[in-house]
């Protein structure tokens, strides 16, 4: 119901003249002038009563009943000026009784009555428009909406002075969902009387409407009492809103975002301390709240929030807490909360978008990529009628996220095809070339990511993805002064930022320390040359990095196995220290033994990347651990220079090639050369499955010696090795590693027989920088014609402390 005040209040009771209709036994006049004295004074208990008074001594008064109503009506009991016009004839009576008849019937809810009332009177509002405006109101009551503004409209033309008909159809038109007309006639009302309250009211309901809320909230505080209440109330939540929304729109932990949410929970806090605030607006200033928190990014927040919260949330709030639960790792609640969300309002886009993400921190990939096809599917690549009219960017970040859906499932190649097809519809998109240049830094060609990404931030300079990604792709190619300079800056930036945080504390990895420790038992049911009860022992420790390339590290080998002439321990340690820049990398490191001769070797290598295909490597040993372990009690020992090319095409195929030369203390010198290629034959979320092929040929120099020395011999063989991903946590994960291998030995003087290897282990990812792994093998192997059975078991750790 529009509030008394939209319509003129009763400014004047003037004495009613007898008029025909009004005749009948009069009252005193002064008694009657003395009680509408009262009522102008705002003592209305005292007039109504001397009204009454004066009433019941003269019921046929029809005049003193006539201003009995109009002061009920003033005095805001309505229900008792209707029933005190009974009997009143509105043909008879003044304008201002008239329209306090009618004021107090729709004040009782009564529109029919007061349109019946007022619709045998309209002629009147040639002189007075104040009738016609209460009319049109009743009207509008009804839902008659469109009759009630084609009246207001031609009365508006008649009475183009009327503040109350401009104010009234500033009412009309916000009932009638155009704010911007209501807008337009509360300013023309207000033109005609700046102090008109009402068509005030209908500015700031229409400014609200419109989209300005924060105007209309001061134009509410510059005039205090014109809103109050709930309906200020209502206001500071629309501002509280509309300041989210602007948040969210702005860069990630901008000041300009960080201002607007301070803004938006101050308005909150205020409205929750508000002990006056009605249930409904309670309960909304929780949601907004809990809104205003997830664009703040405090997630935790959220979910105290969302988990304090008593019955149903909307589906914006089941969304912010989705979010929440999502960046707490929480991704099934998530996937929960969005899907419910979206059964709400299958609209909502970033709904649609977050639980493609839930489900693949899930671990449900088929699922993700299922959903996201279904977005793709219902978005048009272009908008309007005709293809060629204008992109729909809507369905870009779409394809964008249905390509790397498929590359977090493993399918990096999928990836590529879309990015590079949207790369070619979208040459400008910064987006899409971010997206790329994380997909080939993936593949492993950090050069091609490179380019992608300059691209990108050519066009896109400040945003964060493109920052961040560039870091990565520069710490890939070694260019690691560069990478910190950029991890620094996003720190300083944004600091807590998640995906900032997660990177930066990998980066940061290379100033911790490193070990690994690998122990491995074998037992063997034959050869004599090589042992059995064979233990082992490696250690490895690597300091933090310094001066951004340069690394320094120490190691340990314990070797022990029991051979016809008893037990043979070795023990070797030593230090190193590694340069790597640009994808060179060089090393030096001096070990010396720990039993027997205490012979200092020096050990040392340089490797290259020609590009994102082609890598070298060289390496020297002195004293090599690729001597045989039964001599060396002897003082055998051996020096070793290898060199080696790689070319890979990308994660799921390479090629290797390696010659080695052995130069053995005894004067015997053998010569090896190893052909090799790995390539993935099936990846998925869960499973990989790879193949790989080796060819090794060898020769020696002389023959003979108490160790495994074939003149000439030659292997081929092809192994598959299947990994499966049983269980992942984000930073947590256990794997099975299941592999097989097959294939043919020849040996000069001893002909050919099959070879083959079995072998299972357990791989855990203990956290974000911790790894265990075991295992057991099984292996079958022939030497100079005599087949060997081999068991092993293998205990690994390693990590960053």
């Amino acid at each position: 119901m529009v509030p008394a005040a939209l319509v003129l209040c009763l400014t004047s009771l003037a004495q009613p003249a007898l008029v025909p209709g009004l005749a009948g036994a009069t009252a005193p006049l002064a008694a009657r002038e003395a009680a509408v004295i009262q009522a102008r004074a705002g003592r209305f208990d005292a007039s109504i009563a001397a009204l009454r008074a004066l009433l019941a001594d003269a019921p046929g008064d029809r005049a003193l009943r006539a201003d009995l109503v109009t002061v009920l009506e003033w005095a805001g009991r309505p229900a008792e000026a209707v029933a005190a016009a009974g009997g009143l004839d509105a043909a008879t009576l003044p304008d201002y009784a008239l329209l306090a008849w009618a004021r107090a019937l729709r004040a009782t809810g009564d529109a029919a009555g007061t349109a019946a009332l007022l619709a045998p009177q309209l002629e009147r509002q040639s002189r007075n428009p104040d009738i016609g405006v209460l009319y049109a109101l009743a009207l509008s009551d009804l839902e008659r909406n469109a009759e009630a503004a084609a009246h207001l409209a031609a009365l508006r033309e008649k009475a183009p002075d009327s503040v109350e008909a401009a104010a009234a159809a500033a009412y009309l038109e916000r009932r009638i969902g155009r704010p911007a007309t209501a807008l337009a006639a509360a300013t023309a009302a207000l033109e005609l009387d700046p102090t008109h309250n009402e068509a005030g009211r209908q500015r700031i309901f229409a400014l609200a409407e419109l989209g300005a809320a924060g105007r209309a909230l001061d134009l509410a505080r510059a005039q205090p009492g014109l809103v109050a209440g709930a309906e200020l109330q209502r206001l500071q939540l629309e501002r509280a809103a509309q300041l989210v929304r602007w948040a969210a729109l702005a860069p990630e932990d901008s000041i300009e975002r960080r201002a607007d949410i301070a803004a938006a929970l101050g308005l909150l806090d205020e409205l929750q301390a508000a002990a006056d605030l009605p249930p409904a607006l309670a309960r909304r200033a929780e949601f907004d709240r809990i809104g205003a928190l997830r664009v703040a990014g405090r997630m935790d927040e959220v979910i105290a929030a969302f988990e304090a919260l008593e019955g149903e949330a909307p589906a914006f709030v089941r969304q912010a807490a989705a979010d929440a639960y999502l960046a707490a790792r929480q991704p099934e609640r998530a996937a929960a909360l969005y899907e419910q969300a979206l059964q709400a309002e299958p609209g909502l886009v970033e709904a649609q978008f977050g639980l493609v993400y839930a489900l693949v921190e899930s671990e449900r990939h088929a699922e993700a990529v299922a959903h996201v096809d279904r977005m793709a599917a219902a978005r048009p690549a272009w908008l309007g009628a005709q293809e060629g009219q204008g992109p729909n960017w809507e369905r870009l970040r779409v394809d964008l996220l249905a390509a790397m859906v498929r590359a977090y499932a493993n399918q990096p190649a999928k990836a590529q095809a879309r990015l590079e097809a949207l790369a070619a519809d979208a040459p400008a998109s910064a987006q899409v070339r971010r997206e790329l240049a994380t997909v080939y830094r993936w593949r492993g060609w950090p050069e091609r990511a490179l380019e992608q990404i300059e691209l990108a931030q050519a066009y896109e300079p400040e945003v964060l993805g493109g920052r961040l990604e560039h870091a990565l792709t520069l710490a890939a190619l070694g260019r690691y002064q560069a990478a910190d300079a950029r991890f620094a800056a996003l720190d300083a930036e944004f600091p807590g930022q998640p995906a900032v945080a997660r990177e930066l504390e990998r980066w940061r990895d290379r100033e911790r320390w490193w070990i690994s420790v690998e122990a491995g038992y074998g037992e063997s049911d034959g050869f004599a040359d090589f042992g059995s009860r064979e233990r082992s022992l490696r250690t490895r420790v690597a300091a933090p990095h310094f001066d951004y390339w340069w690394q320094p590290y120490g190691f340990q080998d314990w070797v022990s196995g029991r051979f016809p002439e008893g037990e043979r321990t070795w023990r070797r340690a030593g230090f190193g220290l590694g340069w790597r820049r640009e994808r060179r990398h060089a090393y030096l490191e001096v070990s010396r033994s720990l039993s027997g001769d205490p012979e200092v070797g020096l050990t040392g290598g340089f490797d290259w990347h020609l590009d994102d295909y082609w890598s070298f490597a060289t390496r020297y040993e002195s004293f090599s651990l690729d001597a045989p372990l039964r001599p060396r009690a002897e003082g055998l020992s051996g020096r070793k220079a290898e060199i080696a090319a790689r070319w890979q095409a990308h994660e799921s195929l390479d090629a290797r090639a390696s010659f080695s030369r052995l130069a053995l203390s005894d004067g015997n010198v053998r010569l090896g050369l190893l052909l090799s290629s790995d390539h993935r034959l099936r990846a998925d979320a869960q499973h990989v499955t790879s193949g790989r092929g080796e060819l090794y040929l060898s020769r020696a120099s002389r023959e003979g010696g108490l160790y495994f020395n074939p003149s000439r011999d030659a292997y081929l063989g092809y192994g598959l090795q299947h990994d499966w991903l049983t269980w992942r946590d984000y930073d947590r994960a256990f794997t099975q590693r299941f592999a097989v291998t097959a294939g043919l030995y020849w040996q000069e003087d001893f002909g050919t027989d099959p070879t083959g290897a079995l072998r299972y282990e357990h791989l855990w990812q203990l956290d974000r920088t911790w790894r265990l792994r075991y295992g057991a093998g099984w292996a079958s192997r022939v030497y100079d014609g005599a087949r060997e059975r081999q068991w092993d078991l293998l205990l690994a750790l390693e990590g960053y402390f």
